[in-house]
Order: structure tokens, then sequence, then C-alpha cells
């Protein structure tokens, strides 16, 4: 069709609200279209409007329960949400976001249990709490995404619990796609933030070894090795990061270091 042809072609030179209006079009000629239909909701999520892609992806489920870039998209979605309540301090909400983001994405890594990407974006789910309160993290997490053999039923998870299921499902993710230095980043983080120091160094030097040019990983080895108060090493590390990327926050952090190693000045 060409309306369907000229919306692709408006998606490839990235102007995505001409790219919805001729997917829109495609719509109201052919209302059964799924393809068209799906575009649409991966436009509004690229445009911020997460609200509305969510709305969209749970129309496509209404028909196909298990048609996985609906599944998958719903979830970006649900996380893209969920920062964004992150960001304005609005804690329920992230909350109600984690726990639909974990259901849609297990019904999803049910359909393809293959695929490394569901698998981090389960493991970004379960992470999303790691910033917020203990004592006000409570979420149904699906049994099947809890334990082998799991029915539909969910169970109720504290903080530790959602941070543990996110290290399993980073380590799933990494058993499919062991290479992948961002989800050894992301996996050494939750284990930092469950205390497991000794293995977030061993998962962030991985990391650097498969990506030893990023700062972020540099910057997060160096927080736990402050942590640890093995304070040349972590100097040494956020020297690094600073010799790849200009970082005002790096800036902070060394400046931090500096000062329980005694160095007032350098700070």
């Amino acid at each position: 069709m060409c309306w369907e042809a000229l919306a692709d072609a408006y998606m490839v030179r990235g102007s995505y609200s001409a790219a919805r209006k001729a997917f829109e079009k495609v719509v109201s000629l052919e209302p059964d279209t799924v393809y068209s239909k799906l575009m649409i909701a991966g436009i509004k999520h690229k445009l911020g409007h997460y609200q509305d892609a969510i709305v969209d992806y749970q129309g496509l489920l209404t028909n196909n329960p298990d048609y996985l870039p609906a599944l998958r998209g719903e979830g970006e979605s649900q996380l893209a949400l969920g920062q964004t309540f992150l960001d304005q301090f609005v804690d329920k909400n992230v909350l109600d976001c984690v726990q639909a983001a974990l259901h849609v994405l297990t019904r999803a890594a049910l359909v393809r249990p293959g695929l490394a990407g569901t698998w981090r974006l389960l493991g970004e789910a379960g992470s999303m709490c790691s910033v917020l309160p203990g004592e006000m993290v409570e979420v149904m997490v699906p049994s099947k995404l809890v334990r082998v053999g799991g029915g539909d039923e969910g169970e109720k998870m504290d903080k530790q619990g959602l941070l543990e299921v996110a290290v399993r499902c980073y380590t799933k993710a990494l058993v499919l796609d062991g290479d992948n230095a961002g989800v050894w980043h992301d996996l050494a983080l939750v284990q930092a933030a469950l205390q497991q120091m000794d293995k977030a160094v061993q998962a962030l030097r991985k990391a650097i070894s498969l990506s030893p040019r990023q700062a972020s990983t540099w910057v997060s080895l160096g927080l736990v090795y402050a942590k640890q108060e093995d304070w040349a090493l972590a100097q040494h590390c956020l020297v690094r990061a600073l010799q790849l990327e200009n970082s005002a926050l790096c800036w902070t952090n060394l400046g931090v270091v500096y000062l329980n190693l005694g160095e007032q000045t350098l700070a």
C-alpha cells in the first residue's frame, strides 16, 4: 500500500509525526492492519507519549495475547514511564510500572525464552526499585519468574527479593549473550545494591574487558572500590574515566576520594 510505504519512508528520515499520520491513514483504510498499529505505538514511545503507547500495545494484545513485538513494546514503554515517574519522585507510580513491566515481559519470555534482550528488560524492571526506600517496595511478581515450575499466580516481593530476581534475569541474559558489556555493567550495579561487592567488582572488570573505553563502567568500578574503602583503586578508576570522558559528577567523586586519601589540595 502506498500510504504504508510513505510512512516507512518518513520513519527512515526520522519524521515521526508525519509517519504517524501516514500510518493512521492506513489504519483508517484497513482497520485490521497489525503492522501499522504496531508502528503507531512505537512512534508514540519514541515521542515520549508512553501512556498512549501502552494503551495501543494493549489493544494489539487483546486480539493476539502472544504477539511478541507488542509484549516487548509494552514492557519497554512501562519501563520508560517508570523512569519518568522516578525522575519526578512519584515512587508509588514507579512500583505500578515495575509490576506491569514484570508481568508483560514474563509473558514475552515465555513466548521466546531465547531472546537475551527480553531477559535484560526483566532485569531492568527488577532493578528499578534499587533507589527506592526498602520499606515502601512491595510488588507482585509472576511465580513463573520467581521459581521453576511456578504457576500463573503472583508472589509479593520486597526490595531484596526484586533485586535478586533482577540478578537472575541479567544472568539469564548473559547465558544467551555473554559478550554484552552493558548487561555485565547492569548486573554489577544490582549486585552492589545487594552489597555483593566482590561479585560486582568481577562483573565490572568483565564489562571493562569487553568495552574498555566506556567511561561509565570505570566510574561504577571506582564507586564500588570507594564503598570498600579501597581509595587507591577508586582513584585509579575515576582518573581513567576522566581520561575517557570529562564529567562533573566524576570530578566530584574523585574529590571525595582525594579527601579520604588525605590529599586536600588535590580535592
